[in-house]
């Protein structure tokens, strides 16, 4: 597009070239009269004249084409247009004086100055053509009548030609005001151009920037996924094998070695669980979270809580109160993350209260018009009334490795990851998490949760992709009204691998029993209301319950009337944990024959060491293969009950290894467990789907945990082997 410059240097030379066309035409026309003797009484001269303008005007042509800046300077353009009044006004005078026709030329000459300089140039040029006009009747000695009559003549011709003139002006005006939008779009125009060239440059750099943060993403992934088995798999054996230590040399190691043990077994729990939070909020922050919604009693997971966190609490004489309805509904949440959810308040609560202090947990419905949701939720509030948050802070707690006090010298650990946890998961539930806190009058955390998952949830997967011990068919449901009964009880059975539910109330001990279906139950019979008599009769005369193993537990012999009223056992307070535990792997279904065979399938030689000798003293017996491919060698040779499988190993990982023992005939009814410290996401998951029936993650949970598991995948395929002969 042509520059301003060029325009009006364009512009000169069309005014120009028409000056030149129009002397061109005058001097023809003078010739012609000379030749018809036409034009008195000086025709050379004249000639002349328009010759010498004719000159001018192409040599301004010229000018206007080669030093266009030159042309435009208002200075020579007044020259020449004054030159041209001269001009034309000589030819007047050479033509017949104040009477001749060339006489009219003058509005050709003030419009040519309307076009280049303007309307008031056109009034300066007119004015002068006049003045030139009437001073030369005034030289040559006009009478004055003739004088007047040119004055007359002069005025009737700009009268004539004044809005020729002026439209004329007008029109420059117009074009003048054209071209300066023009040039000022133009200047647009390259502005938005250059802005465009800079915004093309910047999405370049942008995509190249998505690029480098994408791969910086899988590699983050990467280098947390072997961060998670590097980490978890020493930590395993660390945990595993003081977890032995404790339970067979109790009696034989002196209290300063067995709190030695003991602080090795905390300081690896509490590492690992350090690990899993960072490895949480790394999934969360990186846009992959995952919510595997099933039914949970609220109750249950408050009380499951709280006795975990039970000897934590005790050090500091610190006692737990909860206060949950019998007919609260089921909530369908993500368990592992509600129970991180409730874990992580509680635990907070028990760190920052006074010595003998109380930590109230509180469940509770909300119908959608009390619920901030807007639909109905479960309202989850951790109370406890120690040092108290000033509420400046309140906002900082929940942000991620942030703690009040951050100094060196805090006198409360911890890496301040865990309400930053429990709010990112309180989030992906889609729910809200408050706190009303002052200093000095304790604090109140309130966790709001939907009863139903939000809108994408993903369900869970046909196989167990968090074979957590509750997962597994361990879970006891212990009816007892007396907390402390229910705590002496649960400890024993947790460190068995059982999970122990508890039902303080009649008609919750059936609504459980018929939700759950734990795998056995245990009944105090001293219970006030109702008594325990009507729970055994109500579960046995209900086919949904009837089959659960019941072992009653009481203080007043009365064992013919429990058996006869449908109870598997009948055991007198005080309790005998051990024989209770004993019982319950009798009444319990489990594979028969000859000893179960445990193919162990792992990289990891601490890993062998460390489930010869959990799995060995319950009678299991143990193959060894320390890769993938000796793993498949191994199978075929002598086929196992079951496979434990790790997945990351070198040359076949476990993946390869699930499918070709899946689809080898030899191999293909064994039953595989993944035991692997992975970290496991939706896409694993899929590719383990249909090979494998259960999978346990190092460090999600205990390593007593893959003992029940075993178990459970034993009796299934029995029970399936029982159904297929009947």
């Amino acid at each position: 597009m042509p520059s301003g410059e060029d325009e009006r240097s364009t512009r000169l030379r069309g005014v120009h070239r028409r000056r030149a066309l129009l002397y061109a035409i005058a001097s023809a026309l003078i010739a012609l009269g000379m030749a018809g003797r036409l034009v008195a009484p000086r025709p050379i001269p004249a000639l002349g004249v328009t010759l010498i303008g004719l000159l001018t005007a192409v040599l301004l042509v010229f000018v206007a084409a080669r030093r266009p800046a030159l042309a435009s300077r208002p200075d020579l353009n007044a020259s020449w247009l004054l030159l041209d009044a001269l001009l034309v006004t000589w030819v007047v005078y050479l033509t017949g004086g104040t009477g001749s026709p060339w006489f009219v030329w003058y509005i050709a000459n003030a419009g040519t100055a309307s076009v280049v300089l303007g309307k008031r140039a056109a009034v300066f040029v007119a004015s002068l053509d006049s003045a030139l006009y009437l001073g030369l009747a005034l030289a040559t000695g006009e009478p004055a009548p003739a004088v007047l009559e040119a004055f007359l003549r002069t005025a009737a011709t700009w009268v004539a030609s004044y809005y020729f003139v002026r439209g004329v002006a007008d029109l420059q005006v117009r074009r003048n005001e054209l071209e300066r939008m023009r040039q000022a779009q133009d200047r647009s125009l390259e502005e938005l151009t250059r802005m465009t060239a800079s915004l093309d440059q910047r999405t370049r750099e942008l995509a190249d920037a998505k690029l480098r943060i994408q791969e910086a993403d899988r590699l983050k992934s990467q280098f947390v996924s072997n961060m998670s088995h590097e980490l978890r798999t020493p930590l395993n054996s660390i945990i595993g094998f003081s977890e032995i230590l404790l339970d067979r040399l109790d009696q034989d190691l002196k209290p300063k070695y067995q709190r030695f043990l003991q602080n090795i077994h905390e300081a690896g729990h509490q590492l690992l669980g350090l690990i899993n939070d960072i490895l949480d909020l790394s999934k969360i922050d990186a846009g992959h979270p995952e919510l595997m919604a099933e039914p949970l009693v609220v109750q249950t997971l408050i009380e499951g809580v709280c006795t975990v966190l039970k000897s934590t609490a005790k050090k500091r004489h610190v006692t737990f109160e909860t206060r949950a309805p019998a007919n609260l509904p089921l909530l369908v949440a993500d368990p592992v993350k509600v129970k991180q959810i409730v874990y992580n308040l509680v635990s907070n609560a028990v760190k920052f209260s006074h010595e003998g202090g109380i930590v109230e947990v509180e469940a509770r419905h909300l119908s959608a018009d009390e619920s901030p949701l807007g639909c109905d939720s479960v309202l989850v509030a951790v109370v406890d009334h120690g040092l108290g948050i000033d509420p400046q802070h309140h906002r900082v707690i929940f942000q991620d490795f942030v703690q009040v006090d951050g100094t060196a010298s805090r006198p409360f650990g911890g890496a301040g990851l865990g309400l930053a946890l429990a709010r990112r998961f309180v989030e992906l539930h889609r729910g809200t998490i408050g706190l009303v806190s002052s200093p000095g009058k304790g604090a109140t955390f309130t966790v709001t949760l939907p009863s139903q998952p939000p809108a994408g949830t993903a369900a869970p997967l046909a196989i167990q992709t968090l074979s957590l011990p509750e997962e597994t068919g361990r879970r006891i449901l212990i009816v007892a009204d007396d907390p402390t009964s229910f705590e002496a009880i649960a400890g024993r059975l947790m460190a068995a691998s059982y999970l122990p539910v508890r039902a303080s109330s009649c008609q919750e001990a059936v609504q459980l029993a018929r939700s759950l279906h734990p795998a056995a139950i245990t009944l105090d019979l001293m219970r006030p209301g109702p008594d325990g008599w009507e729970v055994l009769r109500s579960l046995k005369s209900d086919p949904a319950t009837r089959s659960i193993p019941v072992v009653i537990i009481s203080v007043l012999e009365n064992r013919e009337l429990g058996l006869t009223l449908g109870a598997d056992d009948y055991l007198l307070k005080p309790l005998d944990g051990d024989h209770l535990v004993h019982r319950l792997a009798e009444l319990l279904p489990h594979p028969v024959g000859e000893p179960p065979r445990v193919l162990v399938i792992d990289d990891d030689p601490l890993l062998h060491s460390l489930l010869d000798a959990k799995l060995g003293s319950l009678g299991y017996d143990l193959d060894h293969a320390l890769t993938g491919q000796a793993g498949i060698a191994q199978a075929r040779v002598r086929a196992p009950h079951v496979i434990i499988l790790d997945l990351m190993m070198e040359g076949l990982d476990g993946f390869e290894v699930a499918g070709i023992l899946r689809n080898d005939p030899r191999t293909g009814h064994v039953p595989i467990i993944v035991f692997t410290a992975k970290d496991m996401n939706l896409q694993d998951r899929e590719r383990l789907r249909g090979k494998i029936e259960a999978c346990v993650e190092k460090g999600r949970t205990s390593n007593s945990g893959i003992v029940p598991v075993i178990e459970d995948v034993l009796r299934r395929r029995t029970k399936e082997g029982d159904r297929a002969r009947s």
